[in-house]
């Protein structure tokens, strides 16, 4: 999911411009939580389940909020 800075909802822009990629294993929400977190990323809530599927959020070492979900 992509979207614009909402400060209000504490989504803020990454701090700085560089970007790399990381490989993660497809397709399962817990496999790539622990690879991003294993690259860098802090997580910020889950791997979870919820009433929506299961989730996580975490930000990449550049400042980017990712939300996985299935």
């Amino acid at each position: 999911m992509m979207a614009d800075p909402i400060p209000e909802v504490d989504v803020e822009p990454p701090t700085h411009q560089a970007a790399r990629r990381v490989a993660a294993p497809g397709g399962h929400r817990d496999a790539v939580a622990d690879a991003a977190v294993r690259n860098g990323a802090q997580l910020d809530r889950g791997p979870e389940s919820s009433s929506h599927g299961q989730s996580a959020t975490f930000h990449d070492p550049f400042g980017h909020r990712w939300m996985i979900s299935s």
